[in-house]
Formats: C-alpha cells, sequence, structure tokens
C-alpha cells in the first residue's frame, strides 16, 4: 500500500492484517512494525541517510543501545545495486525489508525495484521502461535521477527531485544553503512543472498537483514534492513546504474525465473545491495576500488565478 505521493505504507495479507507497517517522519522512513519468525508484532527503528533511503534497521529491545538486524550498505558503487544484509546480527534470522531508494520497493520476482510509474533496474542504474512523461522529464529516458542518485531521488518514476523539487518538508537546508534551479517567479516554477506532466496526467486521466514554495534567504521560489490525485481531486498540501520556508502558491494539471460538470480546460469555480475557492483559502490559511493557483489544462495550456484579484489569466502554451 502507497500513499498518493510515493511513499510505502505496508504489506498486509489476503485478511487485511499488516505484515509490516512503515512509520514516516515528513519524507524519513524511521520506524517499521513488523513480525520476526512469525512472532509478536513489535516496533523497529529505521536509520534512513539524508535522502531518505533506509541504511539500517534497529531491534530496540537487544541490549543497551539496540542491536542491527538489517542493514544496506553502497559498496563501490551508487544506484542500489548492492544486496542488503539481512543478517547482520549473525543469529541465522533473516530481517527482509525491500524498501530501497525513496519510493522504490524492490521485487524479488523480478529483480526490479517497483517505482510507482516505472520499475528500476539496479544493476544497470537504468529504468527497464522509458520515461513516461517523455524528454520532459530529461534528455536520457532511461536514467535514474538524472544519474546523479548521490544527490537526487525520483519517488515516482517521473523526473528528478532536485533544483524546483525540494526533497523532505522537514529539512530547512534550503533556506541555510539555497538549492540551485530555484526560480524567479511562482509562474516560471509552475510552467517547468506542468509542462513535464501534463501529458502524462492526460492519459492516465488524473490530477497532480504541488505546493510553490519561497526560500527564505535567496527569494527564489520552488516546487514542494508532487501529489498523485484521483480524476477530478487532487490535495496539494499533502507535502508540505518546508518549515522555514513561505508557501505562496499551488500548481496542478486536470485529467480529462468524461462526462465531468467542470471543463478541464478552464480554472473552476463555484463550490469548495473548485480551484479558484482553493486559492482564496491558500491564501487565509498561509497569509500571503499574493498566494495564486496555476494550471496546466489537458490541451496543454497554462492559466492561472490570484487570490489579490485580477481574474484566471492565460499564460499561453506550455
Amino acid at each position: 500500500v502507497f500513499d498518493p505521493s510515493g511513499r510505502w505504507l505496508g504489506d498486509y495479507d489476503e485478511s487485511g492484517q499488516s505484515l509490516q507497517q512503515a512509520i514516516w517522519l515528513g519524507d524519513l522512513p524511521v520506524g517499521l512494525l513488523a513480525r520476526l519468525d512469525g512472532g509478536q508484532r513489535q516496533l523497529f527503528y529505521i536509520q534512513p541517510d539524508a535522502l531518505g533511503t533506509p541504511r539500517v534497521v534497529i531491534d530496540p529491545t537487544r541490549g543497551a543501545q539496540g542491536v542491527a538486524v538489517w542493514r544496506w550498505e553502497l559498496e563501490d558503487e551508487a544506484f542500489g545495486d548492492t544486496e542488503p544484509n539481512q543478517d547482520p546480527d549473525g543469529d541465522n534470522t533473516l530481517f527482509v525489508l525491500d524498501m530501497r531508494y525513496p519510493g522504490q520497493q524492490h521485487d524479488s520476482a523480478t529483480g526490479f525495484n517497483y517505482n510507482y510509474f516505472r520499475d528500476y533496474d539496479a544493476s544497470t542504474g537504468r529504468y527497464v521502461q522509458s520515461d513516461p512523461i517523455g524528454l520532459d522529464g530529461g534528455m536520457s529516458t532511461y536514467s535514474y535521477a538524472e544519474s546523479n542518485s548521490l544527490i537526487s531521488i525520483d519517488r515516482l518514476g517521473l523526473l528528478s527531485e532536485g533544483g524546483i523539487i525540494n526533497s523532505t518538508p522537514e529539512s530547512c537546508d534550503i533556506c541555510t544553503a539555497p538549492r540551485p534551479g530555484g526560480q524567479q517567479s511562482m509562474e516560471a516554477v509552475a510552467r517547468i512543472v506542468l509542462k513535464r506532466i501534463y501529458v502524462m496526467s492526460k492519459n492516465k486521466n488524473i490530477e497532480i498537483c504541488g505546493l510553490i514554495c519561497q526560500d527564505a534567504v535567496s527569494g527564489r521560489f520552488f516546487s514542494a514534492p508532487p501529489t498523485l490525485g484521483s480524476g477530478i481531486a487532487c490535495s496539494p498540501s499533502t507535502n508540505r513546504c518546508p518549515r522555514c520556508s513561505k508557501t505562496t502558491g499551488w500548481w496542478h494539471t486536470h485529467g480529462a474525465p468524461e462526462g465531468d460538470k467542470w471543463d478541464a480546460e478552464l480554472m473552476s469555480m463555484g463550490d469548495k473545491n473548485t480551484d479558484q475557492s482553493f486559492t482564496h483559502a491558500g491564501a487565509e490559511y498561509w497569509g500571503y495576500a499574493g498566494f495564486t493557483g496555476f494550471l496546466g489544462t489537458p490541451m496543454g495550456v497554462l492559466r492561472y488565478y490570484a487570490a489579490s484579484g485580477g481574474g484566471v489569466i492565460s499564460g499561453g502554451k506550455l
């Protein structure tokens, strides 16, 4: 089971009983509820690295400082081809955890890592399938995180999260050391992100959305991690901006639903769940009068609406 932002929540059997459940702190996996040898479910600690990749699982009930029961170390390679050590304590009890890079789950049947929209082959450091958003995801449509796996991630198998995408809402590193790729305006951020994903959104008939954040030091804008919605709705506040940045707007796509009462090419208005209403609510909630909503339509047109007034504006083709 995964949440809308691609985080693995847990594995369950046919009767709905949990086999493993992950505990998250923002975008960092920090705990796991699991059973050893069919025993009672217990809490294990996960130690992730700076990107959110699990590196060590600790049994806190053994010894004063706990004992590592699973360990995944990179040995002279950067794309995750090293097999995890499932018995680092040498007690002949294997601890299985299929989490790999953020957004990935290892599939022992295929040998690949499931990465939501694509499968990742750690032996080559590349995806098995071409990027579903084409060249908008980068010049190499099979590469993982633009071949920069030590500093970037790809939660959904669509695009590298670095520069315009912030890796974790709980991290304030972007505010003390602004990352490259931030944009001068909210529109520039929205245009970059929406151009990459609107075709996939239309083809999959799902809405995709995210918040726009402003760096506290540089004043430049970037996008929080994207959220996958349904065919007619998406909640951008699922993934928040870092606490030390300002939330200034949001972006989203429209799928291509048949028979929906709203025109997918327009910024919807009318009830509390529509595009314009959410923009006004966002301005009040985040205390930013210039809060602006951006839409990438199925036809590839950029539209935006500011809570401060002026009506819907067309930004032309993405």
